[in-house]
């Protein structure tokens, strides 16, 4: 299933109220950012991966991004494999979590 949401407090609302695996979310929200929202689902506990997309991308944002728990940055321009593979890869690793929690 694929939600949109209109800010940050939408999202935190959604994120609340149903299971999702990815959340893409754009560097600027209209309430907030992607870091609030990235502290939302790391209090919260939620199981899910967070990937930031930006209009102007950078090694410092990639940095920050990974270094702040999220998945990934996509930067544009969006090149539709690269976005793809980020994304398979993201759900992937989600599985994994997954199969890994079943077990214990």
């Amino acid at each position: 299933m694929v939600t949109s949401a209109d800010g940050l407090q939408d999202a935190q609302r959604l994120l609340s109220g149903l299971t999702y695996d990815l959340v893409l979310v754009d560097v600027k929200l209209s309430d907030g950012s992607w870091q609030d929202l990235l502290e939302f689902i790391l209090d919260t506990k939620i199981a899910c991966e967070m990937i930031v997309c930006s209009r102007l991308g950078d090694e410092r944002l990639w940095a920050e991004v990974i270094q702040r728990g999220a998945y990934d940055l996509i930067a544009e321009p969006y090149e539709q494999q690269q976005v793809l593979r980020i994304v398979q890869s993201a759900l992937d690793g989600q599985q994994m979590q997954r199969m890994i929690r079943a077990r214990q």
